[in-house]
């Protein structure tokens, strides 16, 4: 008897338990759903870009943001570990015939009203690539 069910956690505590950079990367993944592909993944590009035109990719408006993409990687599994995010990792093909690792992620329903708690928050991210 360990704890409240997932589903169950209250969003703001959860929200409180997150750094700076874990609440950017997951407000830009939730604000990125609304654009979803139509398996419900978000790419989200940590390494070479691919083709122009392609999905949205997460870490380019985080990048934007001033956010760098090193602990990207740590800062998606604080997220999953949280069920606050799904993660899928593969492959993907570049025009030039290259492969680069390919991270999809989505949001998931806590994932997104903890989002939601810090809307209304004037603490902005403080970038820094930490």
């Amino acid at each position: 008897m360990g704890g409240p069910a997932k589903g169950h956690r209250d969003a703001a505590a959860v929200r409180a338990g997150l750094n700076d950079r874990q609440r950017a990367f997951l407000r830009t993944i939730v604000d990125a759903d609304r654009r979803q592909d139509p398996e419900g993944w978000v790419l989200f590009s940590l390494e070479r870009p691919p083709a122009p035109g392609g999905p949205v990719q997460v870490m380019d408006g985080l990048r934007a943001d001033g956010w760098s993409p090193r602990g990207a990687r740590s800062t998606l599994r604080a997220l999953f570990d949280r069920d606050l995010v799904g993660i899928s990792h593969g492959l993907v093909r570049l025009p030039d015939g290259g492969l680069t690792p390919r991270v999809r992620t989505r949001a998931l329903d806590l994932g997104r009203a903890v989002a939601r708690a810090g809307r209304s928050d004037a603490d902005g991210p403080s970038p820094g690539g930490a």
